[in-house]
C-alpha cells in the first residue's frame, strides 16, 4: 500500500474523544507542594488587567519568565503574540484550573507559543494552550507550534491541555550544530485538533512520552498523532519510548516512524519502544517507512523498533502501514497485537493485510 493510495482516502470529521479514554486525563490534578512558593504572574500586569484573553500581555510574562525561577498562573486565560514566551533553564511553571495561553491570531508561517531552546532543568505544570488555528490570517506554513524544544536537556511536561496549534502541539528538534535533545518526559496530557502533528519527534534520546491522548490531527500532512522523523542524518533517534499513548480519530495516522533521511552515522543506532498504542478511528493506527528512497544510498539506519500489545480499532484504510524503501535495515519487532473492528466498520481486511505484510517483509517480525 503506498502514500499515494492513502491520501485518496475519504472525507474526514472531527469527533470528541470519547468518555472512555478522556476520564483518565481530565482528573482533578494533585495540588503541587512547590505551588506554596514562587511568583505570581498576576502580579506583574498592569493597573486595570483583563482576565478575559482579549489583551496581550506577552511582554510581562516575558520579564517574570525573566526574573523569576518558580512562576504561577493566574487562574484565567492570558493572550500571547507572535513573539511567544522564551523559558530559561532552571524554570518552574505552574499553572492553575482556569489557567490558560491563548495565542494572538496572526499570518506567520512559523512561531512557538513557549520556546525551550539550549536549556536544561525546567518543569511545566497543567499547562493549557489554546493555538489560533480557527483564527489564522492565511493557509501559509505549517510551523505554529504549542511548545518547541530544541537542543534542551531534563525537561518535564505534565498535565497539558495543547489545541487548535497552526502546526504541532508540541516538537522536539534540534539546534543549530546538531544538538539533540535528551532526557525529555512528556507525561499524562491531551493535544487535541491540532493542523499538522500532535508530537513531532526530530531528534532525541532518552524520550518518555507516556499516559497521553493524541486527537483530531488533522490540516497539513502528515497528520499524526506523533511523528518520528529526523530531518537529515545529523539527528539522532534513541531510546524513544511511548508508553501508554492513545491515538484518535487522526487524519492519517496515530503513529509515523520514517527514518529515510536518517542514514547510518558515527554507530548511531535507532532505539524505539512504542508499549501499549492504543488507536481509535484514525485512518491508519501505526505507519513505518524505515530505509532510503535512494537506490543507489546503501547506508541505510539500523536500529531496532518494538511494537509490544498494541490495540488498534476500526482504523478505515489499515491497521499497519509499511512503506517499502531500499535497504531497510531496520527491524521491528511485534508482540501481542489486537486489531479490531466494530459492526459499523467497513473495512474487513485489516488483520489479513497485516499478517501478509509480516509474512513478506523479513525484517518484520512476530515475538
Amino acid at each position: 500500500m503506498s502514500f499515494l493510495g492513502l491520501y485518496a482516502q475519504v472525507e474526514y470529521k472531527y469527533h470528541p474523544v470519547p468518555t472512555k479514554y478522556s476520564n483518565r486525563f481530565f482528573q482533578k490534578s494533585v495540588q503541587l507542594a512547590i505551588d506554596k512558593e514562587g511568583f505570581e504572574i498576576e502580579n506583574i500586569l498592569p493597573k486595570g488587567y483583563k482576565r478575559d484573553g482579549s489583551v496581550d500581555y506577552t511582554d510581562y510574562i516575558q520579564a517574570a519568565i525573566n526574573k523569576y525561577k518558580v512562576l504561577k498562573f493566574p487562574n484565567f486565560p492570558l493572550k500571547v503574540n507572535v513573539k511567544g514566551l522564551n523559558i530559561w533553564s532552571n524554570r518552574t511553571l505552574i499553572f492553575r484550573e482556569g489557567s490558560s495561553l491563548i495565542m494572538e491570531p496572526n499570518g506567520n508561517t512559523n512561531y512557538a507559543i513557549l520556546r525551550l531552546h539550549a536549556v536544561s532543568n525546567v518543569k511545566i505544570y497543567n499547562l493549557k494552550i489554546i493555538g489560533d488555528r480557527e483564527k489564522h490570517f492565511n493557509n501559509s506554513g505549517q510551523w505554529g507550534m504549542g511548545i518547541s524544544i530544541r537542543g534542551s536537556k531534563n525537561i518535564l511536561i505534565d498535565k497539558a491541555i495543547i489545541e487548535k496549534c497552526w502546526g504541532d502541539a508540541i516538537y522536539l528538534g534540534s539546534i543549530l550544530g546538531g544538538k539533540s535533545n535528551e532526557d525529555i518526559k512528556i507525561t499524562n496530557s491531551m493535544l487535541d485538533y491540532n493542523r499538522r502533528n500532535g508530537i513531532s519527534i526530530i531528534s532525541g534520546i532518552n524520550i518518555l512520552i507516556k499516559n497521553c491522548i493524541i486527537s483530531n490531527t488533522v490540516g497539513h500532512n502528515p497528520m499524526a498523532g506523533i511523528d518520528i522523523e529526523p530531518n537529515n542524518s545529523n539527528d539522532v533517534i534513541r531510546n524513544i519510548e511511548l508508553l501508554d499513548i492513545v491515538t484518535f480519530n487522526n487524519r492519517w495516522y496515530g503513529i509515523i516512524v520514517s527514518l529515510s533521511n536518517l542514514q547510518r552515522k558515527n554507530s548511531n543506532k535507532v532505539s524505539v519502544n512504542i508499549i501499549n498504542h492504543t488507536d481509535e478511528c484514525s485512518t491508519v493506527a501505526l505507519a513505518t517507512t524505515l530505509g532510503t528512497r535512494k537506490k543507489n544510498e546503501l547506508n541505510s539506519a539500523e536500529g531496532k523498533i518494538n511494537i509490544y500489545n498494541p490495540t488498534w480499532i476500526d482504523n478505515s484504510k489499515t491497521s499497519f502501514l509499511y512503506n517499502e524503501t531500499y535497504y531497510d535495515k531496520i527491524i521491528v519487532e511485534f508482540k501481542n497485537v489486537r486489531i479490531l473492528q466494530s459492526q459499523f466498520n467497513k473495512n474487513t481486511q485489516n488483520q489479513y493485510l497485516f499478517d501478509q505484510t509480516i509474512k513478506r517483509t523479513p525484517n518484520l517480525r512476530i515475538d
